[in-house]
């Protein structure tokens, strides 16, 4: 099956009805997230903990994405994109954890709000991956035996999922904190 047609076989499953629906219900009629209005109530920074277990969350729920995700795009065989996989995901953890402490830090010290807009948290998921990318594209490229430009093509794919998948975890995990925060004020 050509990459054009095993990626609109991926998007499909993406853009399901279902997972809008998901979406759909943490939006009100003005299309903001009431949960972003809530998320910062005490203007309290996560604390390391808490940062700890978004990372690792983060990382279990892309990488069973991406193994997913990975034999539909490509011709790499399982074994080895688990292993890729499991490197590139202590890698992203790290990476998620410093990024997300300094991102938080710049939110509340030099903008003075920590309040998480939808652009901001654009903003946040562009330049995680970003930065990701310039950072382990040529790991990836070695570890495939791949130009550069054979690696970016294949990492082009993955970005526009982990992008997507980004913004949508960060929303839910703040959401469900939100909603534990809640019952554990009853």
């Amino acid at each position: 099956m050509p990459l054009t047609a095993r990626m609109m076989r991926a998007s499909e499953v993406l853009f399901h009805p279902s997972v809008w629906h998901m979406v759909s219900t943490f939006m009100d009629h003005n299309n903001r997230l009431k949960l972003l209005r809530r998320h910062n109530r005490g203007k309290k920074l996560m604390s390391f903990a808490g940062r700890m277990v978004h990372a690792v969350l983060f990382e279990v729920f892309a990488l069973l994405s991406n193994a997913l995700l990975l034999p539909l795009i490509s011709h790499v065989d399982v074994q080895k994109s688990l292993i890729l996989g499991v490197f590139f995901s202590l890698a992203a953890m790290l990476w998620n954890l410093v990024f997300n402490m300094t991102f938080d830090w710049f939110l509340v010290t030099i903008r003075k709000n920590a309040h998480k807009s939808v652009f901001v948290r654009m903003v946040h998921a562009l330049l995680f991956e970003g930065t990701f990318v310039a950072l382990t594209l040529p790991v990836l490229a070695w570890a495939l035996s791949l130009t550069l430009w054979d690696a970016m093509k294949l990492e082009a794919a993955l970005i526009a999922f982990i992008f997507i998948y980004t913004f949508f975890f960060n929303i839910v995990f703040d959401w469900l904190r939100v909603k534990l925060a809640d019952q554990n004020a009853l």
